[in-house]
């Protein structure tokens, strides 16, 4: 039997919700990569639910195929080269090492093309980063799962989001087996494997969210699964607001996430940003 926190009608660490940052000026430096010229929705949900939560000091670099249909007005905007698909271009490489020299964290989630050129780009990029604390989710996952499932081995500090059904493939290409016939078991021990051979934090969007650092593991059940970009970039800014205390972040942002949508799921992903940010403002 595995031992864990489960988390209830409480939180089990509320210390992480009294020393929140209130002001503008305390969020943690962030920099989020992705978009391509036919899509950029789910980088928005995630940058709308990172700034929710706290994180106001971050840039988004996406590629210039974008300017035309979002244009040059955000001042968090960075625009890159970007290949003729309209994906960022392996060319960019340069240009976005020089933009997140001076971040904390960098961000690699969705809204990513499967074109060559951007499959490289983000693989060079993996290997540029190791000194930056990383956050891994959406699309992402399964760019690693299919090209480079150790990569990450040599970062220094990494979270990566992800769902059951990427925890399952991504322990298949580790050579990863486990056979719990306890379902929710199951998951933790494959999660405790996964980080064991790659060294990460981790963080199973299910349901219930599963939070796990080194040997500590939290469950928090939860009754409406959110958008994952919008779970993601909770998970995201709990995590860098707290840099000493991993676990009980992550475990913190999964009670927020259950909490908001524990009684009526909230109609759209805008009414869902506006009640997290109810909750957290109240507690």
């Amino acid at each position: 039997m595995i031992n864990y926190l489960r988390q209830g009608d409480n939180p089990l660490f509320p210390k992480i919700f009294w020393n929140r940052p209130i002001s503008h000026i305390s969020g943690n430096n962030l920099t989020m990569i992705g978009g391509h010229s036919g899509s950029f929705d789910q980088l928005q949900l995630y940058y709308s639910a990172v700034t929710t939560a706290g994180i106001y000091d971050y840039k988004i670099i996406l590629p210039d195929s974008l300017i035309k249909i979002i244009g040059q007005d955000h001042e968090s905007y960075r625009f890159v080269a970007a290949n003729k698909s309209g994906s960022l271009a392996k060319a960019a490489l340069g240009e976005i090492l020089e933009i997140v020299q001076d971040t904390i964290a960098v961000s690699i989630g969705d809204n990513l093309s499967d074109n060559s050129e951007t499959i490289i780009l983000i693989e060079s990029l993996l290997n540029h980063l190791e000194k930056k604390s990383l956050i891994l989710w959406g699309k992402t996952i399964d760019r690693l799962i299919k090209y480079y499932p150790e990569i990450i081995k040599s970062q220094s500090k990494c979270l990566l989001i992800l769902d059951s059904r990427q925890l399952s493939r991504y322990a298949y290409a580790l050579k990863i087996f486990t056979n719990n016939k306890n379902e929710l078991e199951n998951k933790i021990e494959t999660g405790l494997e996964l980080i064991n051979k790659i060294g990460t934090n981790l963080m199973v969007l299910d349901s219930e969210l599963i939070a796990i650092v080194d040997k500590k593991i939290s469950v928090t059940f939860i009754k409406n699964i959110p958008n994952h970009a919008i779970a993601s970039g909770i998970a995201t800014a709990f995590w860098l607001q707290n840099p000493h205390f991993e676990f009980e972040s992550l475990t913190s942002a999964a009670y927020a996430l259950a909490k908001t949508c524990q009684d009526t799921s909230p109609n759209s992903n805008t009414d869902y940003l506006k009640q997290i940010k109810k909750f957290l403002i109240s507690f």
